[in-house]
Formats: C-alpha cells, sequence, structure tokens
C-alpha cells in the first residue's frame, strides 16, 4: 500500500538513507530540513522538501497539516560534529542540549501535529546504549531501565530517549533503538579522524560493549516499522555486539592508524567524564532477537554470508548484497516472507555474477584463492558448525569444484538449512531437481579433504606456536608443527611477489619460511595473528600498518597440512589500506645483503 511519509530530520545522517529506500518502495515522502539551502538535497532524494523547526510547535503543526501524511518518522537530532561540535562527555549537557531537546519537545510537537491532523502512526528514533552493570548481558526490549542505575551524567542523555519511547509507544507508535551507526556518512568518518590523532582511547580495559548497525540496515527496518505499523520497542543493531577492546584496535588497523592508547580510568575521568567512561568500560550489548523475530527484519549478515560462500569473493559479495536491495526496494509488493525473497533475490544474483566470474578465473594468474573473510557476522547456535566448515579457504575451493547451481543449492540446504521449496524458489527449479542437484553436490564435497578438526583450543594453541617460531626463524620449531606432506601456496594473480607454485614437505617449507620473515622483521614489517576464514590465520602488515598479504592455516591430525598466502592487492582492500608488496620484498632483499 502507497502511503505518505512525513519524515522529520529527512537530511540528516539517517535520513538520507531512509527517504530513497521509502521512495523506492514507491511512498509518497515529505522530508523536513532546518536549512532552506539542503532543500535542494532533499530533493535528489526523491522526497518533497520544507523547512521546519522541531523545537517550534507552530512550525512543527503547519508542516504537518500541510503534508497530511499516513505516517511520521522522527529522526531529529543535532548530534553531528558540524552542529555540536566534538564530544565533550565530561558536559554532555552542553554537546546534547539541543538533541535532548528534540527528543523531548520535539517528540511531542510531532505528536500533537500527528494527532490535529488525524495521523494514527508515529515511528520514533532512539539509542541502543546502556552504560551500567555489564555483568547482566543483552538488554532486551522487555527489560526495564531505571535511570537510577545511570551516572547522573548519562541520565541527561536517557530520561529524553525514555520519555520518547514512553509517548510513541503510548500513542500505538514505534520507537528503534538504533546501534552507533556505520557506513558513509554515519558519523564514523568523525571517529576515524579521532582514531587517526589518537584522540579515542581504550579507557580501563575497555570493556565497555558497542552495539553497531549499517546505516542502510537501520533504515530498511525502519521502512518495515512503517509499513507493518509496528507497535513497541525495537532494538535495531547487528547481530555481534563487540568489546571497545576489540572494535577500537581494529578500526585503527583499518584505517592504518597507530594502536589507540590504553588510559587508566582514574586517570581519564577528569577529562572524559563519568559519562564517557561508564560508555568504554560497562556498556551492555543489545539483542536483535524482537526485530527479526516481529518485523521480519533481515540483516546483511545473512545475505553476505549467502553471496560470499557462492561467490567467494568480499567485493562481488557485497555488490550481490546491494543489487538484492535494491530490488527489494523497487519490489511493487510486499513480500510475505521478507526472509526467503531476500534470500532467494541474493543467491540468483550471486549465480549470475559466478557463472561470468568463471571466465575470469580461468585466465587468473597464477593459484586463484577466495578473498579472505575476517568477520562472518552471522551467527546461527544451532548451525554453527556448518557455517564453520563452510568459510574455510579449503571447503570455498572445493566449493569451486562444483558448478554454479550445485554450489548454490549445496550453501542454501548444507549451510544454511533452507527446505527444498524454498530452494527451488530461488533457483529456477523443481523440488525434485534440487534435490539431485543437492546430493552430487555433496558428493563432490565429501570427495574433497576431510573437515578440519574441531578442536578450536588445539588449533589456536599449534598456530601460536607456529607463530612464535616463524618470527624467530625457528627452522626446528616450525618443522616440527607441520605435515611431512604440507603445502605452502601464495596468490599474487601476477600484482605481487608469491610463490610461483607450491612449496612442498616439511623441511623444505620451514626452509623458506625461516629465510623470509627474520628478513620481514628487520624492516618493521610484524605478523598479526589473528582468525581468517574461520580458521588459525595472521595478517603481514608492514611498518605502516598496511595490510601485505593474509595467511591461513589448515590444521588436521595435530599438524598443519597447508599454508596460503593471499598477496593479490586486489582482494585486500577490504581488510585495511594495502601495502606495496614489491617495495616490500626489494627492502627485504636488501636487508639480507649486509649478511651475504
Amino acid at each position: 500500500m502507497v502511503m505518505r511519509v512525513f519524515v522529520a530530520g529527512g537530511s540528516g545522517a539517517m535520513g538520507r538513507r531512509l527517504v530513497p529506500q521509502l521512495v523506492a518502495r514507491g511512498h509518497q515522502v515529505t522530508a523536513t530540513t532546518t536549512s532552506a539551502a539542503k532543500l535542494g538535497l532533499v530533493k535528489e532524494l526523491g522526497a518533497e522538501g520544507v523547512v521546519m523547526d522541531g523545537l517550534d510547535a507552530v512550525s512543527v503543526g503547519e508542516a504537518v497539516a500541510q503534508a497530511r501524511p499516513d505516517a511520521i518518522v522522527h529522526q531529529m537530532t543535532a548530534l553531528a560534529f558540524a552542529h555540536a561540535g566534538k564530544p565533550n562527555f565530561r558536559h554532555p549537557e552542553r554537546f546534547g542540549a539541543k538533541t535532548i531537546r528534540l527528543r523531548a519537545e520535539g517528540t511531542d510537537h510531532l505528536l500533537a501535529a500527528a494527532e490535529a491532523t488525524g495521523v494514527s502512526h508515529v515511528v520514533a528514533q532512539s539509542l541502543a546504549t546502556w552504560p551500567a552493570n555489564r555483568e547482566r548481558g543483552l538488554v532486551t526490549e522487555e527489560e526495564p531501565l531505571p535511570a537510577g542505575e545511570l551516572p547522573a551524567s548519562v541520565r541527561l542523555m536517557w530520561e529524553p530517549l525514555h520519555h520518547s519511547e514512553d509517548v510513541v509507544v503510548k500513542a500505538g507508535g514505534a520507537a528503534l533503538r538504533y546501534g552507533a551507526f556505520y557506513g558513509p556518512g554515519g558519523g564514523i568518518e568523525d571517529q576515524i579522524e579521532l582514531v587517526r590523532k589518537r584522540r579515542l582511547p581504550i579507557i580501563g580495559g575497555g570493556t565497555g560493549y558497542f552495539s553497531w548497525v549499517h546505516l542502510d540496515d537501520a533504515a530498511s527496518a525502519t521502512v518495515l516499522a512503517v509499513e507493518q505499523r509496528a507497535n513497541g520497542v525495537f532494538n535495531i543493531v547487528d547481530d555481534e555486539p563487540a568489546r571497545v577492546s576489540e572494535w577500537l584496535p581494529y578500526l585503527a588497523a583499518c584505517v592504518g592508524a597507530k594502536r589507540p592508547l590504553r588510559i587508566p580510568k582514574w586517570l581519564v575521568r577528569p577529562l572524559a567524564g563519568e559519562m564517557g567512561v561508564a560508555i568504554m568500560t560497562e556498556g551492555r550489548p543489545f539483542s536483535n532477537a524482537k526485530a527479526k523475530r516481529e518485523l521480519g527484519w533481515e540483516l546483511r549478515p545473512l545475505l553476505f554470508a549467502i553471496a560470499y560462500r557462492i561467490l567467494g569473493t568480499v567485493a562481488e559479495a557485497e555488490d550481490a548484497v546491494q543489487e538484492t536491495w535494491l530490488r527489494y526496494e523497487a519490489s511493487p509488493t510486499q513480500p510475505t516472507s521478507t526472509r526467503a525473497f531476500l534470500s532467494a533475490v541474493v543467491t540468483r544474483v550471486s549465480i549470475d555474477v559466478l557463472r561470468s566470474a568463471r571466465v575470469q578465473r580461468e585466465e587468473y594468474v597464477g593459484q586463484w584463492f577466495p578473498e579472505p573473510l575476517l568477520t562472518d557476522r552471522y551467527e546461527d547456535p544451532a548451525r554453527s558448525a556448518e557455517l564453520a566448515d563452510s568459510v574455510s579457504m579449503a571447503a570455498l575451493l572445493l566449493l569451486e569444484r562444483l558448478s554454479p547451481l550445485e554450489r548454490a543449492v549445496f550453501v542454501l540446504r548444507a549451510v544454511f538449512g533452507f527446505g527444498f521449496p524454498e530452494i527451488a524458489v530461488a533457483v529456477g527449479r523443481s523440488e525434485a531437481a534440487c534435490r539431485q542437484l543437492a546430493v552430487r553436490a555433496r558428493r563432490h564435497m565429501d570427495e574433497g579433504r576431510p573437515r578440519f578438526e574441531a578442536d578450536r583450543r588445539e588449533r589456536e594453541e599449534l598456530a601460536a606456536r607456529f607463530f612464535d617460531a616463524l618470527r624467530d626463524g625457528d627452522i626446528d620449531g616450525l618443522r616440527e608443527l607441520l605435515a611431512a606432506d604440507v603445502q605452502m601456496v601464495g596468490d599474487g594473480g601476477g600484482k605481487a611477489p608469491a610463490f610461483a607454485r607450491s612449496v612442498i614437505g616439511a623441511d623444505n617449507v620451514a626452509r623458506v619460511l625461516a629465510s623470509i620473515f627474520p628478513l620481514l622483521a628487520r624492516i618493521d614489517a610484524r605478523v598479526e595473528p589473528r582468525e581468517v576464514n574461520g580458521q588459525p590465520g595472521a595478517i603481514l602488515r608492514d611498518r605502516d600498518g598496511k595490510v601485505a598479504a593474509t595467511l591461513t592455516l589448515d590444521v588436521l591430525g595435530g599438524r598443519i597440512q597447508t599454508i596460503r598466502s593471499v598477496v593479490n592487492p586486489d582482494k585486500l582492500g577490504h581488510v585495511g589500506p594495502v601495502a606495496d608488496a614489491w617495495a616490500i620484498a626489494r627492502e627485504a632483499r636488501q636487508a639480507r645483503r649486509p649478511r651475504d
């Protein structure tokens, strides 16, 4: 059903993502801005623009009355650095003064205008943050969150949020608690600048959790809440909350910055205030189960997980997900099952991309490997073993042996547990044909390598010993960790130095490794152990922290069976800023000469 939607705050970070999605769904959108200079931007987004002061009841009433919408979406804030200046957690009442008023007075003005104009549904922005009692675990929508648990400075920010949630839900609307935004234009750029200047430290142990959400995912949840006339509070966050001690160093590495400083709580409290300390050390993670269950909200992680396993490349998988959302937004009708619709579309898009990619891979220079994946954000506890097995380098290479249809059917059935009726719709074949495809695919996969050992701790301990020996250039230490027929091979794609052919055998591999990595250490390159494609692995970085390569280790029978490196710069851009591998190789050769 086509609706008239009034987006208050249509030119902000969230509005710029939300308006196009609403327009693509066929809705007529009126979007507000506080500046006439931004009316052109609103028009480009596909909406009719209107200048409105959210803190002026008359201005709000006139704008809503003129638009006569079916639904109102409250996205008014003033938290961008351009409006509020740099965050001052010591005095949040100053930094967040206007936003506090917009969440209280602004909400009241919108609800009053809605009542006066006969608008029966309002969706309002809230925030997924609760920096207190971290030990209680995931925050659900049903849990009461008494403001008395919070430091006084945090209560100043929470009370208007609580007011907005309370009055909107009582009026029959929905309050969406967005996680911290990432994605272009969501404010992550400001954080990156602070990280580069080392002005965003890890406070205490960095034990607080942040729940994140991509702007596009938050926008899609908002569209669902509008179209379904949802009532209640919903946590709109990714599946995987992250501790500050995890995400902040990762962000620094991705942008090539130095590792964040670590500062004790007592030392930083006079500068960061109680609010800054609480957020960084006591933040609780949020659960998105209700939003997924009641709104039918599907996050990008599921679609990306399907696409990546079919395609084996991060860039192509992300493109497939984006194309899927565009098709969903352009769909003239609301699908009966959003999950089934999106999964079918991303599968069909991925099959088409794979068919054309096969030709390019046949012409690839040297050994072709999948693009390394550091984090698979999709989680399903009931299928954790299948998900882990299917994302390893070895499994993805086995999947390359299958036809595009076999691969898609295997991924949907064996990895994600889809039923054959759903699979048949996704791949455009009968259920009987899909069953045959699944049997053939399973047979080909079973004929390949056996599964890796499930003992995660043993693998991690072996990998730690391996990287210690690697850094020391310890040939004997390396040799005892390698299988007798170990194979080492690299993917440079003709664009970076890599082994032209496989190095085979424990003695040969140990000697090659022991000759290379001490030289890299001399030129300040470093090996950063971490999980890659669900396996023990590492990132090789140059002295500036840029990514030169990734390594993965296949472990079986208590020994390392295969070592794979990806050096092709085209496959590393999503990991972080890419180093010049040829320059590293030249410098390493020069470092060898004094000892010749």
